[in-house]
């Protein structure tokens, strides 16, 4: 039988309304809950033209390397590529800062 291979991705934001000016911290965690290990893992965030990454205010708890995609539209996209295959059961999260627009 198919291996099941699933990767559950939750994000959530330090406070739900933010004014301009305003820092908010994003965390994302995301979970092997499939039953085999899942390898090229890749983390994907596409930020709101409201928000400004904060340079060097990521951080990853699994080795992973990081890239800033300008969008062109003031926007970005962060992304996070994970080094090691994640083990079954095995969770990471990523933190990173934004200020409000």
């Amino acid at each position: 039988a198919e291996g099941n291979s699933r990767l559950d991705i939750k994000k959530v934001a330090s406070k739900q309304d933010a004014l301009p000016g305003e820092l908010l911290e994003f965390t994302i965690t995301f979970k092997n809950t499939g039953d085999e290990v899942i390898g090229n893992v890749t983390i994907v965030d596409h930020l709101s033209r409201r928000l400004a990454y904060v340079e060097e205010s990521q951080n990853c708890t699994v080795e992973s390397e990081f890239f800033l995609n300008p969008t062109g539209k003031e926007s970005v996209i962060l992304r996070w590529e994970v080094v090691e295959p994640m083990q079954v059961g095995e969770t990471a999260a990523i933190t990173f800062k934004c200020r409000v627009r």
